[in-house]
């Protein structure tokens, strides 16, 4: 299980410059991609990493983005000496496990590995995230024990299957020592950002995202 002391929570402030991760030249500041990788640029520690991703029919139009979104946050992160694992869980009507945190130790093989289509039905973001604290951050699946363990929630932010259950499972993963990041993906107005600020870890305006369009990639 996670460490309680998430690096996360102070790289805003002070990066250390012997942490680096890879460049981030390639990235657009200030885009979403660029913010979510640079909260792991001053962390020497080593995290495990969950991607929960909304595959429901509500996403149809933005799939292809949270994708794309996801695909470079990976290329961003480190995975030399294990420094990072990852893993992903997809959700609809329920929660699909695609992979666990020690299925794949490189980048390459994680992107391969990221090449899931749309699976339409409704919306239990609940399931995602419950699926993620009960079945991705264990030991037999990979989770190290006093590595720091972040869920990055990818969501339009409108759960139609137990929404009243949704921030309830978000907390639960906060006090089980997980670091929670959501990104809402759409336009401003198209997102439920109550929701995607109940997710996320505090502060909001750290963890909380919304991605509106391919140019804030």
């Amino acid at each position: 299980m996670a460490s309680t002391n998430t690096c996360a929570c102070v790289v805003m402030n002070t990066l250390a410059p012997t942490a680096k991760d890879v460049s981030l030249t390639d990235l657009n500041p200030p885009s979403k991609t660029y913010l979510i990788v640079l909260l792991f640029q001053g962390c020497t520690r080593r995290r495990d990493i969950v991607f929960v991703l909304d595959a429901s029919g509500s996403v149809e139009a933005k799939f292809d983005l949270a994708m794309q979104f996801t695909r470079k946050v990976i290329q961003g992160l480190n995975f030399a000496g294990g420094r990072t694992r990852v893993g992903v869980v997809t959700y609809d009507d329920s929660s699909h496990i695609r992979f666990h945190l020690n299925k794949y130790t490189d980048q390459q093989s994680v992107l391969n590995a990221i090449a899931y289509t749309i699976t339409f039905g409704r919306t239990n973001t609940a399931s995602g995230i419950d699926d993620m604290r009960n079945n991705m951050f264990t030991s037999q699946n990979g989770d190290r024990s006093g590595d720091d363990n972040f869920g990055i929630v990818i969501t339009d932010g409108y759960s139609n299957i137990n929404r009243d259950q949704t921030p309830v499972s978000a907390q639960l993963a906060k006090q089980s020592g997980i670091t929670l990041m959501a990104v809402g993906i759409g336009k401003n107005g198209d997102v439920d950002r109550s929701e995607i600020n109940e997710i996320a870890s505090d502060p909001d305006n750290q963890y909380a995202f919304l991605l509106e369009d391919e140019t804030q990639l």
